[in-house]
């Protein structure tokens, strides 16, 4: 006999930045003893994709760690911050990241990491190091190429990726949505 003790109604709207309150399951059973036990079961309920709040967030990049930002705009990008998440859902989370001229790499990785990109035809494989693409016409590709590699490998990898946007300096277009400030 399962009892489902449900802590919010079906019908509410729930906002993505207060966590989701686990649904309780008891559950009465017999052990092989004879004696009856309770099993108490905490379950996160499923929220569906129209039911969250769409949030956008700022990141100045200018002086950060490639590696640590990444993995902070990754988590993010997928909701794991919040108490809603979900894997089979995307957040409805919108990263804007200004001054992506500005990163840095730790040790020397900036003279000799090598990133590479191939015509697709024979002796077509280019390579350029970390300091020639941040000088050269599009430094936000460092991030988004260190993002893309982070996320999860399936089908919503790049939908998720549509809600990471990348600029050099400091001016961006969604000043409209009120981005807010996060902290580093």
């Amino acid at each position: 006999m399962n009892k489902t003790i449900s802590p919010q109604p079906d019908d509410k709207k729930i906002d993505s930045a207060q966590p989701a309150k686990p649904a309780v399951v008891i559950e009465k059973k017999r052990d092989r003893t004879g004696m009856q036990r309770k099993n108490v079961k905490l379950q996160t309920p499923h929220i569906p994709a129209q039911d969250l709040t769409e949030r956008w967030i700022l990141i100045d990049a200018s002086g950060q760690i490639v590696g640590k930002l990444t993995a902070i705009i990754t988590k993010l990008l997928m909701g794991k911050d919040l108490g809603t998440y979900n894997p089979a859902v995307v957040s409805k989370t919108n990263v804007v990241v200004i001054n992506a001229e500005k990163v840095r790499f730790t040790g020397n990785k900036m003279a000799t990491k090598e990133y590479h990109k191939h015509s697709g035809y024979p002796g077509g494989l280019k390579s350029m190091t970390a300091q020639s693409i941040l000088e050269g016409p599009d430094p936000t590709r460092i991030l988004t190429h260190a993002v893309l590699g982070m996320l999860p490998k399936n089908k919503l990898r790049l939908v998720m990726m549509r809600h990471l946007k990348v600029f050099v300096g400091e001016n961006h277009p969604h000043a409209g949505q009120s981005p807010i400030a996060f902290k580093l």
